[in-house]
């Protein structure tokens, strides 16, 4: 996921699996076997990497959702698992999906499938899907202090002086502390405390960069010739 897009993806999509009670690749081939009443079915023949195997649905009646379809994958990254994943080239509610729209779209395409499954060979494959609140990005308690810091006095119109100087120095302790959280967490983070989409993309493409900007300038110490290393 992107935040310098035009629309900020304003949550996060989770992870679907399903556990399947067969071999993952077995079971791949025991789907495509199927049929479903209103779906066509088909394996893609160009994935890239080795040992994937996909399947796309296509529903056959119209949905909400333009061009929706779902796809099942097997892959080593997965181990013995299946991932689910459905896709549209224009959702109904916004150009990205919210959570609860993605969901129930995941659900009611591959519900389904696996209630033909459970028929077809008298065995259970529970779907798991990531739930919203392991979706939310977190942040350190040090770290945390400095960006509550700058929420709760900038002013989320137009950044002052003294606005800026808080936000560095979130900046400057996200870097200290090695946080993991990158300009999609933070793009979010803004978000969710009340700034507007497009500051929240400015601002998470500086934390960015600031990041950058740190772990160049110590880099950079490494990169002179001896000489120069003291002066």
């Amino acid at each position: 996921m992107l935040v310098l897009v035009t629309s900020m993806q304003k949550e996060r999509l989770p992870d679907i699996f399903v556990s399947p009670p067969t071999k993952v690749y077995d079971f791949l081939k025991q789907v495509e076997s199927l049929v479903i009443p209103g779906y066509a079915i088909s394996r893609r023949s160009d994935c890239i990497g080795e040992d994937v195997e996909i399947l796309e649905f296509h529903p056959q009646v119209l949905s909400k959702h333009k061009g929706l379809f779902g796809q099942l994958t097997a892959s080593p990254f997965h181990g013995r698992r299946a991932q689910i994943e459905v896709r549209a080239q224009r959702w109904l509610d916004a150009y990205y999906p919210s959570y609860d729209t993605y969901v129930a779209a995941a659900r009611a395409m591959f519900g389904p499938v696996i209630s033909t499954y459970r028929k077809r060979y008298g065995m259970a494959c529970p779907i798991r899907i990531q739930s919203k609140r392991a979706l939310e990005p977190r942040l350190p308690e040090r770290t945390k202090y400095f960006f509550d810091q700058f929420v709760a006095s900038a002013n989320k119109q137009g950044l002052h002086a003294l606005d800026w100087k808080r936000f560095y120095h979130f900046v400057w302790a996200a870097h200290h502390g090695r946080i993991n959280a990158n300009e999609e967490d933070i793009g979010l983070l803004l978000l969710k405390s009340g700034f507007s989409e497009e500051m929240s993309n400015s601002l998470a493409d500086l934390y960015l960069h600031g990041r950058q900007f740190y772990a160049n300038r110590i880099m950079l110490a490494y990169m002179y010739p001896p000489q120069y290393r003291d002066a």
